[in-house]
């Protein structure tokens, strides 16, 4: 593990002189360093768990259409792009975006692009 020491010296007003000569980590540092990088990565196993669980619990599959509609909507296509790219009317688009969104238990579409991009539902 590398251990990290400061470059810059703070002098009495607050500015930052580049250059002071660093001072070699003692053992009591060392400990320090080792139990802040413990609980780092015990905090990020905990995140990663908690990801796993929400994304394990998006149920319902997509259809199709709100797939498209979704991944079209992730390329920055406008409701009425999307409508005459599929054949459909913009209140279509917006239903299937809305249905999109509430069987991924999202609070916007942005969000529930970013769902469905982390669960691997579209590319």
């Amino acid at each position: 593990m590398a251990y990290w020491t400061v470059y810059i010296a703070r002098i009495g007003n607050g500015r930052s002189v580049s250059g002071a000569r660093p001072s070699s980590p003692t053992d009591d540092d060392r400990k320090v360093l080792d139990i802040a990088a413990y609980f780092a990565a015990a905090r990020l196993e905990q995140l990663m768990v908690a990801r796993k669980k929400k994304l394990d619990s998006v149920a319902a599959p997509l259809s199709p259409r709100e797939q498209l509609s979704l991944i079209r909507y992730s390329l920055g296509d406008s409701e009425k792009e999307i409508a005459d790219r599929l054949g459909v009317s913009i209140g279509r688009v917006n239903n299937l975006l809305y249905a999109a969104r509430k069987k991924l238990k999202a609070k916007s579409r942005p969000h529930a692009v970013r769902i469905a991009l982390l669960a691997r539902i579209i590319p």
